[in-house]
Parts: C-alpha cells; structure tokens; sequence
C-alpha cells in the first residue's frame, strides 16, 4: 500500500488564544493525520533516515513524549489504521 499525503505541523503555545480562520479539526480528521504523520516517521526509521525518536523530536521540533504518542498509532491494528486513513 502506496499512501502519498502532504502534511505540515505546527505547534503554537498551550494557551493560544489566536482566533483562527475556518472550522475546527474534528478528532476524527486529526487522528487521520496522526496515523499519516506516524507512518512517515515509521518510514524514516526503516530506511535508516533518522535514527531515534530522540532525532524525530529534534527535526520536527516535537517533544519524545509527542513523538511517541504519533508512534503509537502504528501499534493500532491494521484494520484501524486503515479506518483512519480512508477518513483522511
């Protein structure tokens, strides 16, 4: 299975209080682009891209526990991830 998907991530502080333009994320649709952004992160692990978590946090600028809770979606069952992915 072939998944192409471009993705961004950004982190604001905790307690932003910006007004945003459009409609929120549903959970439904974050967690689709979690498990997209997880099997990413599986990729670079495989092919030798990055080498640790700890590399992941420093690239992306995410903290280990962030990173692993993205990487956690990858121990779902892969029914679920599929589920996921096709609401994306």
């Amino acid at each position: 299975m072939t998944i192409e998907k471009t993705i961004h991530i950004s982190f604001g502080k905790r307690r932003n209080n910006q007004i945003r333009n459009g409609h929120p994320k549903s959970k439904i649709n974050r967690a689709s682009e979690l498990m997209a952004i997880a099997i990413v992160f599986d990729e670079w692990l495989e092919s030798g891209k990055v080498e640790s978590y700890t590399e992941l946090a420093q690239i992306t600028g995410l903290s280990n526990p962030e990173i692993s809770r993205i990487m956690d979606y990858r121990l779902k069952p892969v029914n679920k991830q599929e589920i996921l992915l096709s609401i994306a």
